[in-house]
């Protein structure tokens, strides 16, 4: 599997399996993997777990006061992973 399938993947999982937690609760990567919620900084962390578990560079930070994961794919520049709602999260190359 190539790094940005690879991302693609923990990204479609994440975002198949984790509701955006509208009341600001669960916030962590227990909650969101375990409680199937969580505000974007347990999405995040979610998403950052499993990409570093395979070893893909990233980096995170806040974009457009959300959080956001960055992964650099090798030869292929990056993916920028938003988070939030599925509405305003969407890979995106960059």
């Amino acid at each position: 599997m190539e790094e940005q399938e690879k991302a693609l993947f923990f990204y479609e999982w994440v975002y198949d399996h984790v509701e955006y937690d509208t009341e600001l609760r669960n916030k962590t990567v227990y909650d969101a993997v375990m409680e199937g919620s969580s505000v974007c900084w347990g999405l995040r962390l979610c998403l950052s777990d499993l990409v570093q578990d395979v070893r893909l560079k990233l980096r995170t930070g806040l974009q457009r006061r959300s959080c956001v994961n960055r992964v650099w794919i090798e030869g292929g520049g990056t993916i920028a992973i938003l988070h939030g709602t599925k509405a305003r999260g969407a890979p995106a190359g960059s």
